[in-house]
């Protein structure tokens, strides 16, 4: 197994390290994403884990940290390089969504730009360094601290039976209710994994934890999914986890809903919980009290998250939803 190197961090076979990579220089000072090598010097798979993609999806960041401080060489198979912040200016800023010198959200502009905004150059780095050394991609993430959400795992189906397969395979693997199957008509553009997918790297997504925190059990829930994967995968010993009394159940489309008035929001429906067309979702009411919108799902299907926020305007994203 040969050295292994992202930027001016470098483990040779049997080694472990830590290190930053320089991006994009700042007024006064340069961004820098972190990353950790580890290089078994075993044949094994090569192995990419990023977290922190939002900013303030605190529980991949952590779960991602952990495994890459507890793993030693001797432990694993291959290599495993785990990038643990990648928006790294959004963490600083405990920005919800975007990187903020740009306003972008890195998880729509892959595969990158190397002479675009700071997002595109990033996402062009992360992309070149996981598509030329990694076999498998896990991504963490979660809901942001402006949003509720009921764990689910997601995949993306290129259309290539093979990579498909263990894609699926993987997001089945995080042990987790409801996956999300995304393909070139559905889902988002520009996604890290689906980019990836699209030149033969499976790779599948976990979201955990919501609202800002950083609850242990959500944390344990993102490391047992790592697990297995990396069990799956062939880089550990031992045989995947599994908790759930059935098989996660597969989505391939979901949809949004947002506010057509502008008031003070009151969610009425659990994330988790199952809808039909035309269920009551929430109320939106204006500051005498008044309701002035009731807030329905346009489709059948489960609620995955809705935003906290109180104070709403039109346009205003209060629910996302899995549906057949």
């Amino acid at each position: 197994m040969p050295t292994v190197r992202i930027g001016p961090v470098s483990a040779g076979p049997g080694e472990k390290a830590f290190g930053y990579v320089e991006m994009f220089e700042l007024p006064v000072s340069v961004m820098r994403l972190p990353v950790w090598i580890i290089n078994s010097g075993t044949p094994g798979p090569r192995v990419a884990m990023t977290a922190g993609m939002h900013g303030t999806e605190y529980v991949g960041i952590e779960a991602a940290t952990r495994i890459a401080r507890e793993t030693q060489p001797a432990d694993i198979r291959g290599t495993l390089v785990v990038f643990p912040v990648v928006n790294v200016l959004g963490f600083e800023a405990a920005d919800v969504l975007a990187v903020p010198i740009d306003g972008q959200n890195i998880n729509r502009v892959f595969p990158g730009d190397a002479h675009g905004s700071p997002s595109f150059v990033l996402a062009h780095f992360l992309f070149d360094s996981i598509r030329r050394g990694a076999d498998a991609v896990i991504d963490l993430h979660g809901g942001d601290a402006a949003q509720a959400l009921h764990p689910f795992s997601v995949c993306y189906e290129t259309g290539d039976a093979n990579v498909d397969r263990r894609s699926m395979d993987m997001a089945e693997l995080f042990d987790m209710p409801f996956i999300w199957a995304m393909g070139p008509q559905r889902g988002h553009s520009g996604m890290m994994i689906s980019e990836l997918s699209k030149c033969g790297i499976p790779a599948a997504i976990g979201e955990a934890g919501d609202l800002g925190t950083c609850r242990e059990e959500d944390v344990r829930l993102h490391l047992r999914g790592i697990t297995n994967i990396l069990r799956y995968l062939g880089a550990i010993e031992g045989v995947p986890e599994r908790t759930l009394p059935v098989a996660p159940e597969v989505f391939r489309s979901d949809f949004r809903v947002v506010a057509r008035r502008g008031g003070v929001f009151s969610a009425l429906v659990p994330i988790g919980t199952r809808v039909r067309a035309g269920d009551l979702l929430g109320v939106i009411k204006n500051i005498a009290g008044d309701t002035v919108e009731e807030v329905t799902s346009p489709h059948p299907g489960v609620i995955t998250s809705f935003q906290s926020a109180r104070v709403v305007h039109p346009g205003s994203r209060l629910y996302h939803g899995l549906m057949p």
